[in-house]
């Protein structure tokens, strides 16, 4: 079983957000964890439907530049991915894809780390160049300090 939830975005501007993890190409991850969502979230969340102090602090974020709201799930190797960016405020792509189909660079985070900036070489999948496997639970990004 594999499972995240995270905001990924540069590492100034999610450090306005939590606590964060860096990441290749100068960018950081920011875990959604229960701990961080009982600090921000203003109600009830889930990433198909934010709280809304998600909602408002990734917009203020964006702000400042842009940053990704991701979602991935797998089990058995099936599984689906979704992907939001906020820019200058508000949300400019979002797409929730449940059977993953097609090359990666197709997949939602991909197209989200695009939008962000990377830019992938042909065949690269920008998922795996991040290293966004290398857990296999959000909680787990954050080693073992506060959960």
């Amino acid at each position: 079983m594999y499972e995240l939830e995270a905001v990924i975005g540069e590492p100034h501007v999610l450090a306005r957000a939590g606590e964060w993890v860096a990441l290749p190409h100068d960018l950081a991850l920011l875990p959604v964890t229960g701990d961080w969502l009982a600090k921000v979230a203003e109600g009830p969340h889930t990433f198909r439907r934010p709280a809304p102090g998600v909602r408002k602090l990734l917009a203020g974020c964006s702000m400042v530049a842009p940053v990704a709201h991701v979602e991935a799930g797998f089990f058995g190797g099936d599984g689906g991915q979704a992907a939001r960016i906020y820019r200058d405020g508000i949300v400019v792509y979002e797409a929730d894809v449940l059977e993953l189909t097609g090359p990666p660079g197709e997949w939602p985070i991909n197209q989200a780390l695009t939008m962000l900036g990377l830019d992938p070489r042909p065949g690269e999948d920008l998922f795996d160049e991040l290293h966004l496997g290398r857990h296999r639970h959000t909680e787990d990004w954050l080693g073992p300090r506060e959960r």
